[in-house]
């Protein structure tokens, strides 16, 4: 049994106190700063990135070949778990709205994380990455 890897996990935690921080914002700040971009659009980056940073977190604690279906199913349930909680969240927040629109675009990134990851995964470059997640 592997021990526990706080380095696989610290990424994971910081981006989701971002994603609540960024929840608590008011409407105005959070446009000012998205370059003017879709909204569907930042949400899904966002997410995507999250989703990057779970599937590493879940590979931590398996090795690359045989634990990326299962880390990459786990990234789908927390991510989605946590758009669907952050929406929830973002209903009581004065001055932000709450939609299933948004949900879905942070659903749609949580999969485009797993893609990218797939993918970049087979850059020679990364087999270093691979390797170091393998033999942790």
């Amino acid at each position: 049994m592997k021990r526990f890897a706080w380095y696989f996990w610290l990424p994971p935690v910081l981006y989701t106190l971002l994603i609540l921080f960024a929840s608590t914002l008011p409407n105005r700040v959070v446009s000012e700063y998205s370059f003017q971009l879709s909204d569907k659009i930042l949400h899904s980056m966002h997410f995507m990135v999250y989703g990057l940073t779970l599937i590493w977190g879940f590979l931590g604690t398996r090795p690359f070949p045989e634990g990326f279906k299962s880390a990459y199913l786990k990234a789908i349930g927390v991510g989605v778990a946590v758009a669907c909680l952050d929406e929830i969240y973002q209903s009581f927040i004065p001055s932000r709205t709450s939609s299933v629109w948004d949900t879905f675009a942070d659903s749609v990134g949580i999969l485009l994380a797993g893609i990218t990851f797939y993918y970049l995964m087979k850059i020679p470059a990364f087999k270093r990455i691979r390797r170091y997640v393998e033999a942790t």
